[in-house]
């Protein structure tokens, strides 16, 4: 058994309070830099921002202040030590919230993404009529996948001593727990997630590589600028962020490794997601990069060279008044002479 404190369900508590005190504010300024500070030239893509932004806060307050799950991969099991426990919330609806909105936050993603591509290249395209279907069915898909391991969730007694023959080095505290465990070795289980996730993922794959695709044609054919296409390839940060997850868990979960550290470690990166995404998001657009300079009066070398030019016509200008001023008065000493 790891007795490591980085094992322990009182580092992740600990960490999830840290997290909820430093990305709620950060949150709501996104929110408010999408609501007021959002200009003419990207209105088309306010409500997706805004929509990715609200499933995006759901998911980790849920996290990180209401369930707080302490999971134990490879099983798909856990036990929630947040504040919804307190209050004698069943675990098993504690987990439907977390993936259910964990899956809403990566159809939001796929919603920014197609949505970036639909203005710029898809609207004339017959991709406008399939937009609406293929939406309900990845929302519909990600509210419901995991409903089917709940209809076969096993009596608490028995799966304790099953998870505990998959996981012989489980922590103590887990079988006194309120644990929610689906059956262990269910294809339900781990294929509905798999396959959920493989679709998301090749989605966002999809639409991002005909944008890249499309801007690179665009670059050559009408000299676009290099700030809008790095934008677009930024943007795919926080995507690859959430899928080197699945480098660990995808093994851990195939070669049944049990490691609590490393389950603790990704599951306060995936609670940290929403944080970085809201910072990425504040630091690629222009507009809400130039409130936060102001905001925060921070000087960026871009401001520094707008300057020196200045400075150097005041400074010219001047050299050319003083030589007048010199000129003038020299004429005048010499008339009164």
């Amino acid at each position: 058994m790891n007795t490591s404190y980085l094992a322990s369900p009182d580092l992740l508590s600990r960490a999830f309070s840290f997290i909820t005190f430093i990305e709620v504010p950060v949150q709501w300024f996104g929110v408010y830099c999408i609501l007021f500070q959002t200009p003419e030239s990207m209105k088309s893509v306010k409500f997706s921002m805004l929509n990715l932004l609200f499933w995006t806060v759901c998911f980790d307050w849920t996290m990180s202040f209401l369930t707080c799950p302490f999971i134990l991969v490879p099983a798909v099991a856990g036990v929630p030590i947040g504040v919804l426990s307190q209050f004698g919330v069943r675990a098993e609806i504690q987990y439907y919230l977390c993936t259910a909105f964990f899956s809403a936050v990566n159809v939001s993603i796929v919603s920014l993404v197609e949505y970036r591509y639909f203005i710029l290249y898809g609207k004339n395209r017959w991709w406008r009529v399939f937009r609406v279907p293929f939406f309900i069915f990845n929302y519909s898909v990600s509210l419901t996948y995991f409903i089917f391991p709940f209809c076969f969730t096993p009596s608490k007694t028995w799966a304790i001593q099953e998870l505990h023959k998959k996981i012989t080095n489980l922590p103590a505290f887990v079988l006194e727990s309120n644990i929610f465990i689906t059956e262990l070795d269910s294809f339900l289980t781990y294929g509905g997630i798999i396959l959920f996730e493989i679709i998301i993922i090749n989605e966002i794959f999809v639409f991002g590589y005909l944008i890249v695709i499309n801007l690179e044609k665009s670059a050559r054919k009408t000299m676009i600028s290099k700030r809008t296409y790095d934008i677009q390839r930024r943007l795919q940060l926080p995507y690859q962020f959430l899928s080197y997850l699945f480098f660990y868990f995808g093994p851990a979960i195939i070669f049944n490794i049990y490691n609590q550290v490393m389950n603790n470690f990704l599951t306060i990166t995936i609670s940290l997601h929403g944080f970085l995404s809201t910072i990425i998001m504040l630091y690629i657009h222009t507009p809400y990069q130039n409130f936060c300079i102001r905001l925060f009066s921070i000087r960026t070398k871009r401001l520094v060279k707008h300057e020196i030019p200045n400075i150097q016509n005041n400074w010219k200008h001047r050299t050319s008044l003083c030589t007048v001023n010199t000129q003038r008065n020299v004429n005048i000493g010499f008339h009164n002479f």
